[in-house]
């Protein structure tokens, strides 16, 4: 674990331009914690976050453009178990370090710069030890350390980094998905636990693909619904009639006529909808898949548009039974819903909400016979 030593100071503050920038690599690749704000993955808005260090708070401060930021700036000395180790993992990073030296018997140092220039010292006592790298950190706990060299550190390094093994983890989730739709072989449930296992491997949670608490949940719903009518206009009224003229025909929806007139089917449904459809699709499609195939093409803006069509192409074949008609509009669908999903900063919760408005009223339309 990686502590900072200030003597007997509590709080140190840190200017910064990009606050972004700046705590992913201060949380992810120096492993500590966010204590304030929680729940947050997009710090852009917020002029302070504080991270704990196990022995005191860095604070990360905006400053203003024209402000100098690392030549007045406090330099932070990182005391950690195994300084080789952890020199190695911060030049696979392509963090800028400098060799390790020893100015006492016992003792080794080497300098770093941070992205924005802030020189930093990682220390350690001349003994041989494991660095443990961080796994995840939900709010309001500590987060969770993992020796590098165990089974569970080996996997989480090689699924957070490793290209080849993301991309077969993302087709083998492909592979489960053509199971489900075309023969039916495997349950969404299957493929929602396969997922979570995955999560787990690697060290991460739903929470970092967008399952978070929203900061205001009355902005979130409002969001979802409003966000819902807009995307359920654009199917019916621009995408549907385009989708229809390629095809000529219409998405077949024959396994959803039980609900017509049946009050208690609909009620069945309608349960399904928001726990199964909305909330499940979701979090497999706009959350794993979505960052996921992000992941492999760097997570750059080039590769979240890549990953934007890939999950929307993989969602809209889940509906094959559909049809080709039915095929292209949820297809078309995911690929809405996925830019909304990136406007709303990676939250899954207005996608959640809007998914579930738009089949509610599908299938309310279709009980009611005006489907």
């Amino acid at each position: 674990m990686v502590n900072v030593g200030m003597g007997e100071l509590v709080e140190i503050i840190l200017p910064v331009h990009d606050m972004n920038l700046q705590v992913a690599f201060y949380r992810d690749i120096l492993g500590l914690h966010v204590y304030e704000p929680e729940g947050v993955q997009d710090f852009r808005d917020f002029y302070d976050v504080k991270l704990y260090t196990g022995t005191c708070m860095l604070v990360l401060h905006v400053v203003r453009g024209e402000e100098i930021v690392g030549e007045n700036a406090p330099k932070l000395v990182f005391r950690v178990a195994d300084l080789r180790q952890s020199r190695t993992l911060l030049l696979e990073q392509n963090i800028e370090i400098s060799e390790i030296r020893s100015p006492e018997i016992g003792q080794l140092i080497c300098d770093g710069k941070d992205p924005e220039g802030n020189i930093f010292s990682l220390e350690s006592s001349d003994q041989t030890a494991q660095l443990p790298i961080p796994v995840t950190s939900q709010p309001g706990r500590a987060p969770t350390y993992v020796s590098i060299n165990s089974h569970r550190g080996r996997s989480i390094t090689l699924l957070r980094d490793n290209k080849i093994l993301i991309a077969l983890e993302v087709l083998g989730i492909m592979l489960l998905n053509i199971a489900r739709t075309s023969f039916n072989l495997v349950s969404f449930m299957t493929i929602f636990l396969v997922i979570m296992a995955l999560l787990w491997l690697r060290g991460s949670s739903w929470s970092q693909m967008g399952l978070r608490t929203p900061l205001r949940w009355r902005f979130t719903i409002l969001s979802g619904l409003i966000g819902g009518l807009i995307l359920f206009a654009i199917s019916t009224l621009v995408v549907g009639p385009i989708v229809t003229a390629i095809t000529h025909t219409t998405p077949d929806t024959q396994v959803f006529n039980t609900v017509r007139g049946n009050p208690g089917e609909l009620f069945t449904t309608l349960i399904s909808i928001w726990s199964t459809v909305a909330f499940g699709e979701e979090l497999v499609y706009r959350g794993y898949l979505f960052n996921r195939i992000a992941d492999i093409f760097g997570g750059g803006g080039a590769g979240w548009t890549i990953a934007l069509f890939g999950q929307a192409i993989i969602f809209g074949s889940s509906h094959i039974y559909q049809g080709m008609a039915g095929v292209l509009l949820t297809g078309a669908y995911g690929f809405l819903s996925g830019i909304f999903y990136l406007l709303y900063k990676r939250n899954l919760w207005p996608c959640v909400i809007a998914h579930g408005l738009i089949d509610t009223i599908s299938i309310v339309l279709t009980f009611l016979g005006w489907a």
